[in-house]
């Protein structure tokens, strides 16, 4: 039976899809509009699986933790490295379930009330610059999400894909405690894909 290779855009879709569940609001309130864009933001898929079967079985796509920082994936194919040796069988997929690790890492700023927050590398953010890169834990801990889909793999495909993200919006800030903030990464959108 013939297998074609993954196609590298089943990456980008389960990444796209796990981070779209991290989207729980803190415990803390958060300033409206308060928004910035990150030059480094650093996410963890720790596994990913897909289906033909609507999740009654499971084809493992990698189990083993895959890094990458978003904000500098502007050139083809870099995102979609990491699933692109996994031979799936052509046919139809219905399902993606992956899990993406609470720990990120971002860096930039975001201003709020005439002020600009700088992320650090501490519990809380400074109006001091200059930003660094920040590692923060979601409070929602490790996420896992099963999605719906409509995907076909044919033999012969080769998956180089161009994937482009729109990070705009991709850090917000968070009120502590009165007057103390932390920027906490946001779900970016996929802005284009293109498989070729």
């Amino acid at each position: 039976m013939m297998r074609s290779p993954i196609p590298r855009f089943w990456f980008v879709l389960a990444f796209s899809i796990g981070l779209t569940v991290l989207t729980t609001t803190p415990a803390w309130s958060q300033p409206t509009g308060a928004f910035g864009k990150p030059d480094h933001y650093v996410v963890t898929l720790k596994s990913c699986d897909i289906s033909k079967d609507a999740g009654t079985t499971w084809i493992s796509l990698w189990t083993t933790d895959k890094t990458l920082n978003i904000a500098s994936i502007a050139t083809p194919g870099k995102a979609g490295d990491f699933a692109a040796n996994v031979p799936l069988v052509p046919g139809t997929y219905n399902r993606i379930r992956c899990t993406v690790s609470k720990t990120m890492q971002i860096r930039g700023t975001v201003s709020f009330g005439g002020s600009t927050y700088y992320t650090k590398n501490a519990a809380t953010d400074s109006t001091t610059a200059p930003a660094e890169i920040s590692t923060v834990d979601i409070p929602v801990g490790d996420v896992t999400g099963t999605y719906t889909i409509n995907v076909v793999i044919t033999a012969g495909l080769t998956g180089n894909t161009q994937v482009n993200f729109a990070l705009t919006n991709a850090m917000q800030l968070y009120q502590v405690t009165p007057g103390v903030y932390k920027i906490y990464p946001e779900p970016p959108n996929v802005s284009s894909v293109t498989l070729r």
